[in-house]
């Protein structure tokens, strides 16, 4: 699906993971923000809740808590949950494809990815967004 999107989060998700020592991220795991956030289920009182940013200044480790984070939320729910666990690391030395568009449409690749694993998409879903975007 790189049509959809260039970019892809899983290959500097896999660079990071190798190079991440082990332990990092538990004590953020047992922050009481990070625990209520990740138990706490999305309803209209508490818009939002879904998502999770980090940001900060080049190098203050966002990028290695983020890949952390993405593997214990990958690992916790199962495709049958219904829930998406997507990513997206953005490099401040890759401007030229750190595009609106791109940005999107690789958290929708993901989307669709972890839909089709989990047998939730339409068969047909996949070749009629290839055929509306080559419109």
């Amino acid at each position: 699906m790189s049509w959809i999107s260039p970019l892809e989060p899983h290959k500097k998700h896999q660079d990071i993971q190798q190079e991440r020592l082990e332990g990092t991220g538990n004590r953020f795991l047992l922050q009481p923000q990070f625990q209520q956030w990740c138990d706490s289920e999305s309803n209209d009182d508490n818009v939002g809740s879904a998502v999770l940013a980090c940001s900060g200044i080049p190098g203050a480790g966002k990028s290695v808590i983020c890949s952390f984070v993405f593997d214990t939320l990958y690992t916790k729910f199962s495709p049958e949950e219904r829930v998406c666990v997507v990513c997206l690391y953005c490099d401040y030395r890759d401007d030229k494809n750190l595009t609106a568009v791109n940005m999107i449409g690789v958290l929708l690749k993901q989307v669709l990815a972890r839909l089709n694993k989990s047998g939730l998409l339409p068969p047909d879903t996949i070749s009629a967004l290839r055929e509306h975007l080559n419109e």
